[in-house]
């Protein structure tokens, strides 16, 4: 969306959107984006920077702990002199808030939702043509980007059948979980924190809402991120549903400090995902 966008300013016409997506609503909510509030950065030239600084859901300070709730250390606009509400800082918002702005910005592109990409070909007069695992065929592209994350079918398929699996990509050993909760504790009014161990890393930040917008829901974001070697591990553990992946988070966090056992509990199932 954001090439789309930025293609329609510099003066490209006939821009099409194929989404994998089945609908613009389908997606899951995914992790909060944090960016930056620069008035000549890319949300100002795409003509979003105001309209993104309006669903700021800010975050003015932050602390880490070790398990027992002991401070390790702190730091954000709040201990700085003549900060505090209301200061411009980074910008927090949720993926799926930015998706839709840009999805009413966009003016000609035409979306195609329930498009994924089979495979494309390059003619003999610099066209491409691509071709959709429905049976779609789009012929006489110009210029084909594929922004489809890192396990890009675009990339695939240019690395060739041969090396379907050699895109680079390997396993990190570091496992993610994370949820969104509508969850409120002295600890995340407008601030966040990490709790760390040597072995786990808890990451706590606003994800919507804010003390200024008295009217929006509030909500939280956490990330337990930590060590797992065995992939095939990793990947079971990943699909085995939110249960499952609530359970580890709450066997990982035993006894910690306040309030990440209660904070955890109140995350609601579908918002829990892992990879």
């Amino acid at each position: 969306l954001g090439a789309a966008l930025s293609l329609e300013q510099a003066g490209f016409t006939n821009v099409e959107i194929y989404e994998r997506d089945a609908s613009a609503c389908c997606r899951r909510e995914g992790y909060g984006l944090t960016l930056t509030y620069n008035p000549k950065g890319p949300l100002a030239k795409m003509g979003l920077l105001e309209q993104v600084a309006q669903c700021d859901c800010p975050s003015r300070s932050h602390y880490m702990f070790s398990p027992d709730g002991s401070i390790l250390g702190y730091y954000g606009n709040a201990f700085l002199p003549n900060r505090g509400k209301g200061q411009r800082g980074n910008l927090r918002v949720p993926r799926q808030v930015l998706r839709q702005m840009m999805l009413h910005r966009v003016q000609s592109a035409a979306v195609h939702w329930g498009k994924r990409l089979s495979t494309f070909s390059e003619s003999s007069n610099d066209k491409i043509q691509v071709e959709f695992d429905d049976g779609t065929i789009v012929e006489n592209v110009d210029l084909l980007i594929g922004a489809d994350g890192i396990r890009s079918q675009v990339l695939q398929s240019l690395v060739g059948a041969d090396d379907k699996n050699d895109t680079g990509l390997q396993h990190l050993n570091i496992m993610i979980i994370l949820g969104i909760a509508d969850f409120c504790h002295a600890h995340l009014d407008e601030r966040g924190f990490y709790t760390l161990d040597g072995m786990h890393r808890l990451f706590t930040m606003p994800y919507e809402g804010s003390q200024i917008q008295s009217t929006t829901k509030r909500r939280i974001m956490w990330q337990l991120s930590f060590r797992f070697e065995n992939e095939e591990e990793a990947k079971r553990l990943s699909t085995a549903g939110p249960n499952i992946l609530r359970e580890e988070v709450l066997k990982r966090c035993s006894g910690w400090h306040q309030p990440v056992t209660d904070m955890v509990m109140a995350t609601p199932l579908q918002t829990i995902w892992g990879t």
